[in-house]
Parts: structure tokens; C-alpha cells; sequence
């Protein structure tokens, strides 16, 4: 069965004109679509942030802020102090913190019981400099990625029906960008933005950055892009991804990170687009190129976002929802002649 177009259908026998309702309508059929079934669901939405440190942010002072940050932003979400966090807490969304790889962090020293902790167990190092060596090894990468798909099984296990995944790492926008630039075939100065917040200085050496890693690597095949250029939590969003196709739950994809890893899982399995829906236009300034090349459709928001963390995509969550409500809630426009009959 099309259920994109069963929706689409149903939307259009609703009490309103024709298409009125805009968008909405477009992502209550790519919702249906995604989870396979009519009419679409909304039940338990949950958030998933993958954590993990860079080694080129490390050697190469590629960011304004140090590793550190990594780690204080841990205690952060669980704290439940983080824009996720206020964010999760607003929409009713579960929230759950996933250490993929970073340092000195040995878990919470406190957290709140409505945020769930869990590590990986990938690694306490973070990746290596892209510079000079593959970010992590075939082996570190399987397990990054598998990270990632038990992340989604146990959202499906607690009846989640809409997910969320964010990342948290100092210097991944450098890393993300290397992998952009591998895949789409465009050199580093039309896709290096400021990600933390570089001056025209800061960027131009970030550019430099990533192009001695493109030259350093020959890695052309997905999953070897992913291991020479990437992180361990962009791999997990990458098997995240990969595992929603295969669970069919509908995924709120957020910004200029989230997308890198949404092209690898893509290039793994195109059938990934099926279930990914937009949420969010970045801040950052290419990131419509890298966005226009997942040829996912119009995102939900344009508010020049670009915290990451998921927090674009938690934003977009009641757009969706009321999407999702109005699909499942209004009369037909026959139920209204009825009634007046």
C-alpha cells in the first residue's frame, strides 16, 4: 500500500479547501510513510544525543572552545539544564545521553531521573586527527554505528513511534564538513562554516584543515568516508538512521551534523530517505547545499538554528504532532453535511 498517498487522500476529504492546510498535510503523508500504516501515529516521541570528542579539534584548533566543553555539556543534559533538555522536558519527549567516546568522562555525577544515561563503550579516547591518520578504525566505526541502531531498537521497544537524534561533540562541524566534501565532490571553502563560532580567520583555517584531510585520504566507499573522516557520534547517527528504515519510525532529522551522517546512511541505503523528514534549515551558511543534495523536500523551520544537540528538530516536534492530530481528529467535509442534513 502507498500510505503517502492514502494520506494524502484522506486529507483531502477533510472539512477544509483543497490543500489548505499546507504542509501539514505533506508531513502527516511522509509520517504515514515512514511508519507504514494509517492513519499516522504520534505516541512517545524520544530524543537521542550521541556524545563523543575529535581529535582534530584536539590537535589542530579547529574550534573556539576545547574538548572540555564535551564533557561539561555532558552533566549539562543531564543535569537537565541544556537546551535539550528544557526542550525535551517541554514537548513530553524522553531524553536519552549516549557516550560515544568522550574523555574523562566516567558518567554523571548527578542527572535527573527523567534522562537516561547510557555508554556505548566504544571508547574513552576520542577519535584520531583526521589530519594524519584515520579518525578510528573499521572495528571502532562497526561499533560506533551499532551503538546507533541499539539506540533506535530501544526507542521502539518503549513505544516511541517519532524520534530525534542530536550529537554533541567540540570540533565536529570539521569532521561532518570533510565527509560533505567527500561525498558531494566540493572543496572545502564552499562548505566550511564557523560551527561554534569562528571569525573569517578561524574558518579560513578550518578550510585549510579539512582540505589536508581530503588530500590524506583516498576513502571513497560510505562506510570508509565514515571511519577515515568521521566521529564516533556521527556513526551512531548514521546506524540510528539505518535502523529507523529497517523499524519504519519516522525520524526529525536536525542540522548541518546530523545531515552528514544522514548522506552516509543514505549512500549505504537510499531507502533511508523514506523515513527521514527535515526538520530544520541551520545557521550554518552551506548548509542548504549539503540539505538541497538529501533531496529530502522543504524543512519544517528557518530560524537560523545551529546549536545542534537535536534542539532544531525538538523545536519542530509540535509542528509535526499537530500535523499528526489533525490527520487523525478532523471531520470530513461528508460528516459535516451529514450533520446538517
Amino acid at each position: 500500500m502507498n500510505f503517502y498517498q492514502k494520506t494524502r487522500e484522506h486529507m483531502d476529504l477533510l472539512a477544509k479547501p483543497l490543500g489548505s492546510l499546507g504542509e501539514l498535510e505533506h508531513l502527516a503523508a511522509k509520517v504515514s510513510e515512514a511508519q507504514q500504516r494509517f492513519p499516522p501515529q504520534y505516541h512517545r516521541p524520544k530524543i537521542v544525543i550521541f556524545a563523543a570528542d575529535h581529535g582534530v579539534a584536539i590537535q589542530e584548533k579547529v574550534s573556539l572552545f576545547d574538548s572540555s566543553i564535551t564533557k561539561a555539556m555532558m552533566e549539562t543534559f543531564l543535569s537537565g539544564r541544556a537546551a535539550i533538555s528544557v526542550l525535551a522536558r517541554l514537548h513530553q519527549a524522553s531524553l536519552e545521553i549516549v557516550n560515544c567516546g568522550v574523555m574523562n568522562f566516567e558518567g554523571p555525577r548527578f542527572h535527573s531521573n527523567e534522562i537516561q544515561y547510557v555508554d556505548a563503550g566504544i571508547s574513552r579516547s576520542p577519535t584520531k586527527n583526521i589530519v594524519v591518520q584515520n579518525a578510528m578504525s573499521k572495528e571502532e566505526c562497526a561499533s560506533a554505528v551499532e551503538a546507533g541502531r541499539q539506540a533506535l531498537r530501544r526507542l521502539q521497544t518503549e513505544g516511541a513511534t517519532i524520534a530525534i537524534a542530536g550529537e554533541m561533540g567540540i570540533g565536529n562541524t570539521t569532521a561532518a564538513t570533510s565527509i560533505y566534501c567527500r561525498l558531494l565532490n566540493l572543496p572545502p571553502e564552499q562548505l566550511t562554516g564557523p560551527g561554534a563560532g569562528l571569525d573569517q580567520s578561524g574558518v579560513q583555517h578550518k578550510s585549510a584543515i579539512i582540505a589536508k584531510a581530503l588530500k590524506r585520504s583516498a576513502a571513497k566507499d560510505p562506510i570508509d568516508v565514515l571511519a577515515s573522516l568521521g566521529g564516533f557520534e556521527i556513526a551512531a547517527l548514521v546506524g540510528f538512521y539505518l535502523e529507523a528504515e529497517i523499524k519504519n519510525v519516522p525520524v526529525l532529522l536536525d542540522g548541518f551534523i546530523c545531515g552528514a551522517a544522514c548522506h552516509i546512511a543514505q549512500a549505504i541505503n537510499p531507502n533511508v530517505k523514506r523515513v527521514m523528514i527535515p526538520a530544520t534549515l541551520s545557521g550554518e551558511p552551506h548548509h542548504h547545499k549539503a540539505l538541497s543534495a538529501l533531496d529530502l523536500g522543504q524543512p519544517i523551520l528557518s530560524l537560523g538554528l545551529r546549536l545542534g544537540e537535536g534542539s532544531a528538530a525538538a523545536t519542530a516536534l509540535p509542528i509535526l504532532k499537530a500535523a499528526i492530530a489533525l490527520a487523525n481528529e478532523m471531520a470530513t467535509i461528508s460528516e459535516v453535511l451529514e450533520s446538517i442534513s
